[in-house]
Formats: C-alpha cells, structure tokens, sequence
C-alpha cells in the first residue's frame, strides 16, 4: 500500500473515530438532558405530593370536625326524644 493509501485510510478511520465520538458526545448531553427532565418532573411532584397531603390533612380535619358536630347533635335529638317519651 503506498503512503497516500495509507494515509487515505488513516483518514478515513479518523473520521469514523470522530464521528462515533460526535455521536457518543450527543448521546451524553440527550441522557443528561432527560436525567435534568426527569429530575425536574420529580421535584414538581414531590411538591404536589407535599400540596395534596396538606390538603388532605385539611379535609381530614374537616370531616371529624363535622362528625364530631353530628355526633353531638344527634345525641340531643336522643335526649329530646327520650324526655318526650
């Protein structure tokens, strides 16, 4: 093989070896891009998680407030109907 083919060939394999670095570059930077992604989509649901667990607690709070208030009242209506029996 004369030093131009070897040369030519040389080149040819330096190409390849920067073309597979260029893709192996922009690989990297579109798995960090979607790790960045996916690292946002975590924090923007723990926060919801933390929002709906408050509300939650605000609703359970809620409901035994109003069971509490049933409970009371229906004991008063037993009392009212039992003095009237």
């Amino acid at each position: 093989m004369s030093t131009s083919g070897q040369l030519s060939t040389a080149l040819e394999k330096l190409n390849a070896a920067l073309d597979e670095a260029e893709a192996a570059a922009q690989a990297r930077r579109a798995a960090d891009a979607a790790q960045d992604s996916a690292a946002a989509d975590s924090s923007g649901l723990e926060s919801a998680l933390a929002e709906l667990r408050s509300d939650y607690a605000n609703l359970k709070a809620a409901a035994d407030d109003v069971t509490r208030r049933l409970d009371g009242t229906i004991e008063r209506v037993e009392a009212i109907l039992a003095g009237r029996n």
